[in-house]
């Protein structure tokens, strides 16, 4: 007869196996699960029920033995209740014991738990190709479904940092070009008041010309020299068409320098007003600490604003809306009038409604001629074909 060791389970938190105890619904029926915890497939099962118990030697009831089993296993009174076990070659011995307080004296049922085949579902599937290759074709679809799906996110954020750097590089082109205009704008108002003052002075200067003319063919006439009062009218004659032509060459290259540089100037401020509303951008939810400090700050934008100069700030209600503001999902429209908590929309193809007042939390504000908000391309082509159809209702 061989020896078998026992092992504690009651205050031995070291023990091997993990041990759990529960009833079924009807609470006639107790199942207790040994699981070892470093094997996973090394398990131990067994159910007893009122019949298996009276064999046993124990004639309360099912309930009763399940409290006293869940207290020695959880060793919640060692003194007076215990378990352990001892493993054989496809089982497990479980005892427990209860000891008297009166007289010391104990009592075991010894329950025994067989061994569970973990195995045989590999084994299955190992002895079974067709399952095998089954769960092998399975496997690979769903690798290649989750690999299209991997290529699928990284084309998008590819196509998404693409667009951000193009919309990047068009931004730094126009911050140039804006600054190449306003140095060349600089230069030309500087040269075109340098040469205002020079022919100031020029004009100054035949003045002074004439000046000194009429004064030396006044002088002779108050000396009574008549032979001499000739030839100065002759040489006087000469020297003022010298200097009216003069005058007239200066004031006809003065025309002509301020006709130039005045178309210049008029070219760079009509492409200074086509860049200036694309470098404009408002800020976002994100650069406030609350909603109504968001809300303040476009109500001031929306009272100094000049929609000639930078154009015009319009409005889309959020996929997130609720209530009221709901119904005009997708929809742009243009502020008429606002306070700190709502804003009245004209809303855009909707005919001569009146304004709606929408609360300012289920408003997005953009501005549709800006490239900060170009690829966001649903409210910049609302706000396109609505230009479209105006300027086409206009030509009928």
């Amino acid at each position: 007869m061989s020896l078998t060791t026992v092992t504690w389970i009651t205050s031995n938190p070291s023990q091997p196996y993990l041990f759990s105890v529960s009833m079924d619904g009807s609470k006639k029926k107790i199942k207790i699960q040994a699981k070892n915890k470093t094997k996973s497939e090394e398990q131990y099962l067994g159910e007893f029920g009122e019949e298996d118990l009276k064999k046993m030697g124990f004639h309360q009831s099912t309930k009763g033995f399940y409290n006293r089993l869940r207290m020695a296993i959880e060793s919640k009174s060692p003194d007076e209740l215990k378990a352990y076990y001892h493993l054989h070659s496809h089982s497990l011995r479980l005892i427990l014991e209860e000891v008297s307080k009166f007289d010391d004296e104990s009592t075991k049922w010894t329950l025994s738990l067989k061994k569970k085949k973990v195995e045989r579902v590999d084994s299955a599937l190992s002895s079974s190709p067709s399952l095998t290759a089954g769960a092998d074709h399975s496997s690979d679809a769903a690798m290649k479904q989750i690999q299209i799906v991997i290529k699928q996110v990284k084309e998008k954020f590819n196509t998404e940092k693409e667009e951000r750097l193009k919309l990047e590089e068009r931004i730094q082109a126009l911050e140039l070009l804006c600054t190449k205009l306003t140095k060349k704008l600089v230069k030309v108002t500087n040269e075109l008041k340098k040469e205002k003052e020079k022919n100031n002075q020029h004009s100054l200067g035949s003045d002074d010309l004439f000046a000194s003319q009429e004064q030396k063919m006044q002088s002779p006439l108050t000396k009574g020299m008549g032979s001499g009062t000739g030839m100065t009218d002759n040489n006087g004659s000469a020297n003022n068409s010298e200097l009216s032509t003069q005058f007239n060459d200066l004031q006809t290259n003065m025309e002509s320098l301020e006709k130039r540089w005045g178309n210049e100037l008029h070219v760079i401020n009509q492409k200074m007003d086509d860049i200036r509303p694309k470098l404009v951008r408002l800020k976002t939810r994100r650069d406030f600490a609350s909603e109504q400090a968001f809300v303040d700050y476009i109500t001031n934008k929306l009272e100094q604003w000049d929609a000639n100069k930078f154009g015009p700030i319009l409005v889309r209600v959020m996929d997130s809306a609720t209530g009221k503001a709901k119904h005009f999902i997708g929809y742009v429209g243009e502020p008429q009038k606002w306070n700190h908590s709502i804003c009245k929309v004209q809303w855009f193809g909707l005919g001569k409604k009146l304004p709606e007042a929408v609360e300012w939390k289920a408003l997005d504000v953009f501005l549709p001629l800006s490239a900060f908000y170009y690829p966001d391309c649903p409210h910049a082509r609302a706000y396109a074909a609505r230009n479209t159809q105006s300027a086409n209702s206009q030509q009928l």
